[in-house]
């Protein structure tokens, strides 16, 4: 009997996708804008730092261990049970804390753009939108990632939309009235 195998639904672009988009989001945008343009040489510098040497990284384990499992997987393969546990824990715990957190950004993002800011610090509107939306993510991802990767892929190209207008308006502000910083 063979044993089952994983569908392979996710590309590289689904990939890339999700990673470039949860890493560089509009909730750091703020940040950025403060440290001014230098902030684009720091980004640089971790893509070539980080980016391109873990793409390569997860290709070639990808590669030589596809089972399923991941990290997990090719962490207990070269370190044993306790680290590989622990590399799993460890993104359990950054997902516990990443996802609520993202969520919480979303529904007060969607307060300000239906214009009703008074929502911001309502617990009952932030608590169901994000619950909300936690429903939505793990339904589409139950009925597989084929389904699943085109809500994330959604929420990808949301963020890009909002972020080309982020950087549009800032343009137009710029040639209207000139630079913000020194």
């Amino acid at each position: 009997m063979t044993p089952p195998r994983l569908q392979r639904v996710l590309t590289a672009r689904d990939v890339v996708f999700f990673t470039v988009v949860a890493v560089f989001g509009l909730r750091n945008l703020a940040t950025a804008a403060k440290m001014g343009p230098g902030v684009v040489g720091l980004w640089l510098l971790a893509i070539a730092a980080f980016f391109v040497p873990l793409g390569l990284a997860v290709g070639e384990l990808g590669t030589r261990d596809p089972g399923e499992g991941g990290f997990y997987r090719w962490t207990r393969a070269a370190f044993g049970d306790a680290h590989g546990f622990l590399a799993g824990w460890f993104y359990w715990v950054s997902n516990v804390t990443y996802l609520p957190t993202l969520l919480s950004v979303i529904a007060v993002s969607a307060a300000y753009a239906l214009g009703r800011p008074d929502l911001e610090g309502d617990p009952w509107y932030a608590g169901s939108v994000a619950l909300g939306l936690l429903w939505l993510v793990a339904w589409a991802n139950v009925r597989g990632l084929e389904s699943g990767r085109w809500l994330t892929n959604a929420g990808g190209a949301s963020a890009w939309v909002a972020g080309g207008l982020v950087i549009a308006a800032g343009g137009v502000a710029v040639a209207r009235y000139g630079s913000a910083t020194s």
